[in-house]
């Protein structure tokens, strides 16, 4: 059974995970040992899962399923054997309680995606299912309950996105933001330099810059740093035209799935600039791209 679907955001959560590449059949089998070995390592490193244990998919491709396994932590765990930091991003999600055994959750699946486009939501990738209570609570598996969550695409008309998988880190992509030397290398499309005036990488500080065009034109910009989270960057440019760029990363093996999304204040305006805007994100994260490669 699974109830009422509601559409809520969902904060970022730090995580410990393993991470798999396996033949969904297998699936049930290294659960138990996963799970074994997460607690053992947060116990030998004093910390406590913050939340219920889940699962993330990444990829369900050929057969094989890429996921992690994990529980949210609120302090960082460090790397011993296959748990390693991890995260749940912050995301709009379509999310519901399914309540019934784990060898049901592919057909619960297929119906509550159904049911998610139905009601004419667009879902994104990473989606997971957190497992509320189970059988380390009850031997009854009528009365497990799992919780569904389904990230959805940005249904912003005002908004232009991108994305690509970059061969970083999330950790190497945001301090390619967070150290002005870095992203003065690469801010912009292709040709632009930056001269920055004052860079204060933390909710609320400034960034004032110059970018300089290839033609010899400057072009003074002023933003301010919304958020600074190794899983999500907010810059709201206040200088014309006023937008505010959210870039969140999510780990995919030694990967990062890498969102860009800029938010205009009304359709017209992001309409009108998409020609120009569109090539110069990508023509932006190719240089990114080209300064993570040239760091490795």
């Amino acid at each position: 059974m699974i109830d009422a679907i509601q559409v809520t955001h969902a904060p970022a959560r730090q995580a410990a995970v393993i991470r798999f590449h396996i033949p969904q059949k297998e699936l049930p089998a290294v659960m138990p040992q996963a799970v074994k070995e997460l607690l053992a390592v947060l116990g030998e490193q004093g910390l406590q899962p913050a939340g219920p244990l889940f699962n993330r998919y990444l990829s369900m491709a050929g057969g094989k399923f890429e996921f992690e396994t994990g529980f949210p932590v609120d302090k960082p765990v460090t790397p011993s054997g296959r748990v390693v930091p991890g995260a749940l991003p912050a995301a709009k999600v379509a999310r519901a309680v399914y309540t019934g055994p784990y060898d049901q959750l592919h057909h619960v699946w297929h119906e509550f995606g159904a049911r998610v486009q139905a009601g004419g939501h667009s879902p994104a990738h990473g989606l997971w299912e957190s497992y509320v209570y189970g059988p380390e609570s009850s031997l009854d598996p009528t009365t497990w309950r799992t919780e569904l969550n389904q990230p959805l695409a940005s249904d912003n008309p005002a908004a232009l996105r991108t994305e690509r998988e970059i061969a970083a880190t999330p950790r190497e992509i945001f301090a390619a933001f967070e150290r002005p030397e870095s992203l003065a290398q690469w801010w912009g499309p292709d040709g632009f330099t930056n001269t920055f005036e004052r860079f204060e990488f933390k909710p609320g500080g400034k960034w004032v810059f110059v970018m300089h065009g290839p033609n010899g034109t400057d072009y003074p910009n002023e933003s301010v740093f919304r958020e600074t989270r190794p899983d999500k960057i907010a810059i709201e440019l206040v200088s014309q035209p006023h937008f505010t760029l959210t870039v969140t990363l999510t780990a995919r093996g030694d990967k990062t799935h890498l969102v860009w999304a800029q938010e205009f204040d009304s359709r017209e305006i992001a309409e009108k600039l998409r020609p120009i805007c569109d090539p110069a994100n990508e023509q932006n994260l190719d240089r990114l791209q080209a300064v993570l490669a040239g760091s490795r």
